[in-house]
């Protein structure tokens, strides 16, 4: 079986990348390194929805599901640069279980 992303979220990983190319350059990251405060980032992160991709609309998410989140956490990991940054935050699993533990699970027959 080959797995493949769909065309939407392969448009998702593409623009956040390119997102995270701009904003995230090598020498923003020194900059905020130096400063010891990446709030900068994380406020455009958070402003421009990129921490809401992958949460479900009823807790004032994008949509999508873990497989968005994944491919967020993907897409910071790929920029290196950005483990400089000793950011403390939740796993995005703590944040996603933590958001959608009052959201009904939809049931399959």
């Amino acid at each position: 079986m080959r797995w493949e992303l769909s065309e939407e979220q392969e448009m998702f990983t593409e623009t956040l990348g390119g997102w995270l190319e701009r904003f995230a350059a090598p020498a923003n990251v020194r900059k905020w390194g130096e400063s010891g405060d990446p709030a900068e980032f994380e406020r455009r992160f958070v402003d421009e929805g990129w921490f809401s991709a992958g949460l479900p609309e009823e807790v004032g998410g994008q949509g999508g599901g873990l497989l968005e989140l994944a491919l967020t956490a993907e897409a910071l990991a790929r920029g290196e640069q950005l483990e400089d940054l000793e950011v403390s935050r939740p796993t995005l699993e703590d944040v996603y279980l933590e958001l959608t533990a009052d959201v009904e699970e939809p049931r399959h027959v």
